[in-house]
């Protein structure tokens, strides 16, 4: 009986760690401008290269994002605010339990200022 339950038991520690594995992972940000503030209510979405398929979120107050559990693969984040130029990561491989950090800072969009010279 104590040969079985020692059989169990191992299987159990071994089995487990493997099923953690099978999963995707997590991607965490913080999304600022130039001078460091947070930049809140922002969209962030990413999206999977092989599947196209998208996940949207929105930047708390602290300017922070997080998309949990997605599958393993190649991704890319697109993030948009208003006020500001949009940005996007290069593409990124997403491995099996991994939470890869992408902290991006966003410029403002182009102001235009015209200047009227009168003699």
């Amino acid at each position: 009986m104590t040969t079985e339950f020692q059989r169990i038991a191992l299987f159990l520690v071994c089995a487990v760690p493997m099923l953690a594995q099978i999963g995707g992972g997590s991607v965490v940000g913080l999304v600022s401008d130039q001078s460091g503030a947070a930049v809140p209510n922002a969209t962030v979405k990413i999206t999977n290269i092989l599947t196209n398929v998208s996940s949207k979120s929105t930047t708390n107050q602290a300017g922070h994002y997080e998309f949990p559990l997605l599958p393993a693969g190649s991704y890319v984040i697109d993030i948009q605010a208003q006020g500001f130029s949009a940005t996007k990561t290069n593409e990124f491989v997403l491995n099996a339990g991994t939470r890869p950090r992408f902290d991006l800072t966003l410029g403002l969009t182009g102001v235009v200022e015209q200047i009227t010279v009168s003699d």
